[in-house]
């Protein structure tokens, strides 16, 4: 009981230490004050100390009922040695740990991969602001868009702003699902399921995302209001020879 009591106030006081690094390394703000979680400690402290007698009732309740002299001769170690519930104990215990100790490399490595995995495009110094276009209350599409193209020419004389442009969302999340395409060239293969991000141009150049092949689009061409950019992943899933692009109606 001494040992859990010991080990739950040095538990309490890493928290606190521990909890500005954490923070900073996940790029997190999370707080936690000792005061306004007083019940979840009194819960944890309860757990413990009941999990504490629970554990030392077993032992009390074999000793309670041995009889004095048998142990004093030593004859009670002779009718009950425990070797197989402590072995058994001994396995549980290591399988736990082997067990916490797996995951702990797992998340850690997962961790580092989502810090240092390449995005293939320049997230530094890069603002993404939401516009929820529902709160403007634009009579019709004409004034949507020209209400974003006088934004965009304001923002784009700021002389602090390199670049701008407007897309459905950020890479890596998309606010459509999955659609079925299929390549008008080859109309008896199956159709690949892809996700896709309207953008407008200058979207590219914006993230700092470099094309293996082909072009930007470009707003001097009309033919591009209705054009599309593919990964390699969908050129490969397409089956696609490396300099081959492919007419992709949604079906």
């Amino acid at each position: 009981m001494v040992t859990f009591l010991v080990a739950f106030c040095i538990g309490m006081v890493l928290v606190g230490v521990a909890l500005p690094w954490f923070n900073q390394y996940f790029d997190v703000d999370i707080s936690f004050d000792y005061w306004e979680n007083l019940s979840l400690i009194l819960l944890l402290l309860g757990v413990g100390l009941f999990t504490g007698l629970l554990a030392g009732a077993y032992p009390a309740f074999f000793a309670s009922g041995m009889n004095a002299i048998d142990a004093l001769k030593g004859e009670w170690k002779r009718q009950f040695s425990g070797k197989f519930p402590r072995k058994g104990l001994i396995v549980l215990q290591f399988t736990a740990s082997i067990v916490l100790i797996a995951r702990t490399v797992v998340i850690w490595r997962q961790i580092q991969f989502m810090k240092n995995q390449d995005l293939h495009f320049n997230k530094e110094n890069t603002a993404a602001i939401s516009l929820n276009y529902e709160n403007f209350k634009f009579q019709n599409k004409k004034q949507t868009k020209t209400a974003l193209e006088t934004m965009l020419h304001q923002l784009e004389n700021e002389t602090s702003i390199a670049s701008i442009a407007i897309a459905e969302s950020v890479p890596g999340k998309y606010s459509r699902n999955y659609n079925s395409f299929t390549d008008v060239d080859a109309p008896d293969q199956e159709p690949v399921s892809l996700r896709q991000l309207t953008v407008t141009n200058h979207f590219f150049s914006t993230l700092g995302i470099e094309f293996a092949l082909g072009r930007d689009f470009s707003s001097s061409l009309a033919s591009d209001s209705n054009a599309v950019i593919i990964n390699e992943a969908a050129m490969k899933a397409f089956g696609l020879p490396p300099r081959c692009f492919p007419s992709l109606p949604s079906s």
